[in-house]
């Protein structure tokens, strides 16, 4: 039996859905509500781990991307740190926390060699990666959707454009944002919680480029600058506009779009997709003033 996170983070050569579950296993012996906001395509529960009563509602999310699932460890690592906080009291009392840790645990799986041969699924996926078992740059879902282009923030215009362009108007291992916008339970689920909690900021967990997009086509809340602008510099990571086709249909863009309030996607690390594992210690210390400054955002 697990008795700490740093003991499952370190005790694995990837994190996968399993060992999501372990994580949550130890964290139900902390203040900490645990609920599922839905299921996978494949019927995994989509964990959502609760902290605080404060009025100030925060959300953040990783793993979106199947192969930036180092993005979980991170956030759960950051999770555990937090109840060590000389001011973990005082600052439950300002904000609320939602994290959803893992939203894409079928694609996690995948590319984590843990979706096995005999589902009926398998077939089609190896169609779909060229008849490539090795799923490593997978980012889609189990259907073969990138979740992170399946919002209703102009996606049609990004499905007409660069969906056509680059030949991925159909099921792939990246960039397809499926036949209609939040055709995908996971996305569906997503939405749907954002709707009803309605939260004050939100902050997407992503790999790779040490960057941060606070904008949506071009324009962004008038907090989300000083928010982005504190962010910087304490975290070092440079803020960055995407081109404007770049941010059609994004979870971000989608928040900014429909709430008008801060959303953010943090681009965590440097190099190639899967991000080496074996780099988890320094990924976490560059990532963890930057998500713990996020949470003091109420202050701005």
């Amino acid at each position: 039996m697990y008795m700490s996170i740093e003991d499952i983070i370190y005790a694995v050569p990837h994190f996968s859905y399993s060992e999501l579950l372990e994580c949550i296993n130890v964290l139900s012996r902390k203040k900490i509500n645990i609920g599922s906001i839905g299921k996978s395509v494949l019927g995994k529960d989509i964990y959502i781990l609760k902290i605080g009563k404060g009025p100030y509602k925060i959300h953040m999310n990783a793993s979106m991307h199947a192969n930036e699932w180092i993005t979980t460890p991170i956030i759960l690592q950051f999770i555990s740190d937090l109840f060590n906080l000389p001011y973990y009291d005082e600052l439950c009392s300002k904000i609320s926390l939602d994290i959803v840790p893992m939203i894409n645990p079928d694609g996690v799986d995948l590319v984590c060699n843990k979706i096995h041969s005999d589902i009926h699924e398998y077939s089609n996926l190896l169609f779909l990666n060229r008849y490539n078992r090795d799923f490593s740059d997978w980012k889609s879902n189990i259907n073969g959707v990138d979740l992170n282009r399946n919002f209703p923030a102009n996606f049609w215009r990004y499905k007409s454009t660069i969906s056509y362009q680059n030949n991925t108007d159909f099921p792939s291992p990246k960039y397809y944002s499926g036949e209609l916008p939040l055709s995908e339970p996971e996305t569906k689920c997503l939405a749907k919680l954002c709707r009803y909690r309605n939260y004050d900021l939100v902050a997407a967990l992503h790999t790779q480029g040490q960057v941060i997009y606070y904008t949506y086509n071009g324009n962004a809340p008038i907090k989300s600058v000083k928010i982005a602008k504190f962010l910087s510099k304490i975290s070092g990571y440079e803020l960055e506009e995407p081109e404007p086709d770049s941010s059609y249909a994004g979870f971000k863009d989608w928040f900014i779009q429909d709430f008008n309030k801060p959303g953010f996607t943090f681009e965590l690390g440097k190099g190639e997709n899967p991000l080496n594992y074996n780099e988890f210690t320094s990924l976490y210390k560059e990532a963890y003033p930057l998500l713990l400054n996020t949470l003091f955002s109420y202050e701005k």
